[in-house]
């Protein structure tokens, strides 16, 4: 029923917006991250910006818990994970790369 009201389109945008507030050294602190993804071209294939960013997140945390700095049973809590350790990996990269706004 969605597909019929609302059919996939191509052109998708994928928004984040991440904000942290709270105290630093004493003093009242605020940090945005904000960024908006579009489909890009991986391997010669275009996908949309919300099938690259869901896949991309996921195979992160497969390629984190392989090289071991996660571990590699139990719950992993996604704040455990650092938006650096995320971008280190190859499929985290596209986070990087993209999205500037």
């Amino acid at each position: 029923m969605l597909v019929d009201a609302k059919p996939p389109v191509n052109d998708d945008v994928v928004y984040i917006h991440a904000a942290v507030e709270g105290v630093k050294a004493g003093m009242p602190f605020r940090q945005n991250h904000v960024r908006a993804y579009k489909p890009i071209d991986i391997s010669g294939r275009t996908w949309r910006a919300i099938s690259w960013t869901t896949a991309a997140s996921a195979v992160s945390v497969v390629e984190l818990v392989a090289e071991g700095s996660l571990q590699d049973s139990g719950f992993i809590k996604q704040e455990d994970i650092t938006l650096d350790a995320l971008f280190s990996t190859q499929a985290g990269r596209h986070f990087e790369k993209q999205g500037k706004v």
